[in-house]
C-alpha cells in the first residue's frame, strides 16, 4: 500500500528530535516532541515509504522503478511548492518519518530484527535511487537521517557509516535556512561520536548550534541539545578549557530557563564533573556533584 503524506486527522503535527545524553560510559536516547502550529493538508505523495500495513511478517511492499521515477517527479514538484508555502508538507514528512522509526523500534524489540533490516534497506535502496536521479534536497537527506537511526538502534555500525557519507555530501549543499536542518545534524553530532568521529560530531553540533541559535537566540532553551553535544565533542577532542565553557553556558541557561532546581541540569553537571575530574580539578568536580545531591 502507498503511504501518502498528510494522512491523518490531527491538526497538530510534532517536531521530533533525538536527544543524546551522557554519564560516564552510559548513553541514553530520549525522544522528545514539541507541538508545532495547525497544519494545511497538502497532497505530496512520500513514494519512497511503501509499507503495509504493520503485521508480524509484512513489513515492506517495494515499488519498481518505473512508479518510483513517475512518483517521485510528482512528488518533488509538489514538495517545492509547499516548502514555499508553510511547514505543513515538511510536519507531514516528520510525521511519517516518525511512524518509520517506531516500526524498526517495535520490530527490533519483538525480535524481528531481520525485519527491521529488509525494511530499512528497502526504503535506503528506493531513496538511494531518487538521488542518483539526481534529488538532494531536504526530503532524502531527512530519510537517510532515519535510516541511519534505525541502524543505530540495530548496532550496525557498519552500515551507519555508510549511509552517514552520503547523507553528509548531502547536507553540505544544503542552506542553513532549511527546515529539519537543525535536527539532522544533531542526529548526525551523536552518530559520529558513537564511531568515535569526534571532529566530525563536532562539526555537526557546531553548526546545529549556529542555527539553532539564529532560530531562537543565544540564550533559549531550545539550543541545549547542540550546546550539550557540542560540549562533549569539545571533550573528546582534547579542548578541555572550551568544553568546561560550554558545560557552564549550558548550565546557566537551564537555571534560567527551568530554574535552578530543575531535573534538566543533571546530565550536565554530572558531564561538567566527569570532565573537571580528568582534567585533576578534584574541587570543581565535587561542587559540581553536590549540586545534584544536594
Amino acid at each position: 500500500m502507498t503511504s501518502y503524506l498528510c494522512p491523518g486527522n490531527s491538526s497538530y503535527s510534532t517536531k521530533f528530535c533525538w536527544i543524546h545524553t551522557y554519564f560516564g560510559q552510559l548513553q541514553k536516547a530520549v525522544l522528545s516532541f514539541y507541538s508545532t502550529r495547525p497544519r494545511k493538508r497538502c497532497n505530496v505523495k512520500l513514494s519512497f515509504l511503501l509499507r503495509t500495513t504493520y503485521s508480524a511478517s509484512d513489513v515492506l511492499t517495494h515499488v519498481t522503478s518505473d512508479v518510483l521515477n513517475e512518483a517521485t517527479s510528482e512528488w518533488s514538484r509538489n514538495m517545492g511548492n509547499c516548502l514555499k508555502s508553510d511547514l505543513s508538507c515538511i510536519n507531514d514528512l516528520e510525521e511519517q518519518l516518525h511512524d518509520l522509526f517506531n516500526e524498526v523500534n517495535i520490530m527490533i524489540k519483538s525480535g524481528k530484527r531481520n525485519d527491521a533490516v529488509d525494511l530499512l534497506q528497502a526504503n535506503y535502496e528506493a531513496i538511494k535511487e531518487q538521488i542518483d536521479c539526481g534529488f538532494r534536497g531536504i526530503e532524502e537527506a531527512a530519510v537517510l537521517d532515519i535510516i541511519a537511526l534505525g541502524h543505530m538502534a540495530l548496532g550496525d555500525l557498519n552500515t551507519v557509516g555508510s549511509i552517514l557519507h552520503l547523507l553528509s555530501g548531502i547536507v553540505e549543499d544544503l542552506n542553513d535556512d532549511v527546515p529539519l536542518l537543525d535536527s539532522i545534524l544533531m542526529h548526525m553530532g551523536s552518530i559520529y561520536d558513537k564511531l568515535g568521529k569526534f571532529e566530525m560530531s563536532l562539526s555537526s553540533y557546531r553548526r546545529a548550534l549556529a542555527i539553532t541559535e539564529r532560530r531562537y537566540g543565544e540564550t533559549n532553551f531550545f539550543i541545549i541539545v547542540p550546546l550539550l553535544g557540542m560540549a562533549k565533542a569539545l571533550g573528546s577532542v582534547g579542548r578541555a578549557r572550551k568544553a568546561i565553557e560550554t558545560y557552564h553556558r549550558a548550565i546557566s541557561i537551564l537555571e534560567s530557563s527551568q530554574g535552578t532546581e530543575s531535573e534538566e541540569l543533571v546530565v550536565p553537571l554530572f558531564a561538567l564533573g566527569n570532565l573537571l575530574l580528568e582534567e585533576r580539578r578534584a574541587a570543581d568536580a565535587e561542587t559540581a556533584f553536590q549540586r545534584n545531591y544536594g
